[in-house]
């Protein structure tokens, strides 16, 4: 009788381990399939989902995530600022075009979205930098990754999907001439994100 029992209970332990790896599978498929898509609103994100599978997604948010300005460290892979000569291409009558000697700060996040995400997307910034400072294209950049963290050692050991997304701001330190400018722009001592996900 007790093996019996226990026959019974290992049957259904393994269709119970079974029906995870198939959920798993699946959400693994779906999380591929949208980690390939920029989108640019949350609306397109539930749209694209509900056009692919014939089914509207659970949508979640909005969500916030505060950072703070990046800070010179003598910590290893720490984010911090870096000096970099570049083309400054003003609209603005101050200061003029030329090359400038730059502080460049890259403002980044990176979110453990919950075990049943499929995607996420980050909606704004509350004050925006550049998305890229060597053209000054005003805006961010964000991706969804399954993996790792990719800040290293002294982050979260999660593995799962992360909502990775980054903004530029950039410190205007010295003109071609030498002279002290230290003109910011999108410089500030916090941003905060807001964010969305999805799941089926």
């Amino acid at each position: 009788m007790q093996n019996s029992k226990s026959n019974s209970e290992n049957i259904a332990n393994s269709n119970l381990i079974s029906s995870k790896n198939n959920l798993d599978k699946d959400l693994n498929v779906k999380r591929d399939l949208f980690s390939k898509k920029a989108f640019t609103t949350k609306e397109e994100m539930v749209k694209n989902y509900t056009d692919t599978y014939k089914k509207a997604p659970t949508l979640y948010g909005p969500y916030t995530w505060t950072i703070r300005k990046p800070a010179y460290s003598t910590r290893p892979g720490v984010n911090q600022p870096f000096t970099e000569n570049i083309l400054y291409n003003s609209q603005y009558s101050y200061p003029p075009p030329g090359v400038y000697v730059a502080e460049i700060y890259n403002y980044k996040i990176e979110i453990l979205l919950p075990t049943d995400a499929v995607t996420g997307y980050i909606e704004s910034i509350d004050v925006m930098g550049y998305s890229n400072y060597t053209t000054q294209a005003v805006g961010f950049n964000q991706f969804t990754r399954v993996g790792s963290p990719a800040s290293g050692p002294f982050g979260p050991s999660d593995t799962g999907l992360y909502l990775n997304a980054n903004t530029f701001g950039v410190l205007l330190k010295y003109n071609s001439a030498g002279q002290l400018i230290n003109y910011p722009i999108g410089i500030t001592d916090t941003k905060t994100f807001t964010y969305y996900y999805i799941n089926p």
